[in-house]
């Protein structure tokens, strides 16, 4: 009679065969010319180098950004860089989370310190109504105290989330660069995985946690709203209530600061780190792209000066 260990052993055996049977077969598709192409950017890929041999400034910047992008990398990534789609969709999920937390944070924050969340400084007008002054804020955009906070730290924070959560995708394939499979690289590969799915459930919790009191609150200061209102005499009925407004200004300024994340701080932050202005041209990590190249002009030199003895 088998035993139950010896079955998963064998269920587990088997699983591994036929990963390493699909990935022979995928690696059986390519031309010797692609293979080449795999094998000589596969470590550069996986280290997230800004510099690939052949490329100018701005081809390096382009990929660098397209590679390593949350969002956008999932379309424009390179044919053969190892970070499959499947883990790029599961950071951007947790990064949805994080940007959806951090709105959620920075109003809990302002409320619990008795500062004023909703002081305006500018009124952005983008569909002209004469409406009650309800439905004016779905026809406007507010620039507050707690949109700025938002729309500045919390981007910021948002961005170098996603730089640390991307980081840690990047480092699963991080254990064999020669771009083979082994058994080993496997186990670290699902590890890396392991920990990206906690960083979300994480986060996904911390997100629920925030938008679950957020309405607790909401909900408190509306019901004191309609009981101000009720003894002013106000009994017309409201459709649009001034719990919807707070959720659509809730939404849009969420909205807004994912944008401003991916489309100004994540590019704008990534290209400090590629121009190595931080690390003065000369750190590895933050040496950006000089950095590298002075590192491969100097590994080329050694290589000769040992070939020469």
């Amino acid at each position: 009679m088998v035993s139950s260990s010896q079955s998963g052993k064998k269920a587990t055996s088997s699983a591994k065969g036929k990963k390493e049977s699909s990935q022979n077969i995928e690696s059986d598709l390519l031309s010797p010319q692609e293979k080449a192409l795999r094998d000589k950017l596969y470590p550069y890929f996986i280290m997230r180098c800004y510099h690939l041999p052949g490329n100018n400034w701005q081809q390096d910047l382009w990929q660098y950004l397209m590679n390593n992008h949350p969002l956008f990398g999932i379309f424009c990534h390179h044919r053969h860089h190892p970070v499959t789609r499947n883990v790029r969709i599961l950071s951007l999920i947790g990064s949805f989370c994080f940007g959806l937390a951090i709105t959620n944070i920075i109003y809990l924050g302002f409320v619990f310190t008795d500062s004023d969340y909703e002081r305006e400084y500018v009124t952005v007008q983008y569909n002209a109504s004469e409406t009650e002054s309800i439905n004016n804020h779905v026809t406007s955009l507010q620039v507050t105290n707690g949109n700025i906070a938002l729309w500045t730290i919390g981007a910021a924070l948002h961005a170098l989330y996603d730089n640390v959560i991307w980081s840690l995708a990047a480092c699963t394939y991080c254990m064999d660069t020669r771009g083979g499979m082994t058994a080993r690289v496997d186990r670290y590969r699902s590890t890396g995985v392991l920990f990206i799915v906690l960083s979300v459930i994480v986060v996904s919790a911390l997100a629920t946690f925030a938008v679950t009191l957020r309405s607790a609150i909401d909900a408190g200061n509306v019901d004191t709203d309609e009981v101000d209102s009720y003894a002013a005499g106000d009994t017309q009925y409201k459709v649009f209530t001034v719990g919807d407004a707070k959720s659509y200004e809730f939404i849009l300024a969420y909205l807004v600061e994912l944008g401003l994340n991916y489309l100004g701080y994540y590019p704008v932050i990534g290209t400090v780190l590629f121009s190595g202005v931080l690390g003065c041209f000369r750190y590895r990590v933050i040496g950006g792209r000089p950095a590298e190249i002075l590192e491969m002009k100097a590994r080329e030199l050694a290589d000769a000066q040992n070939s020469a003895a």
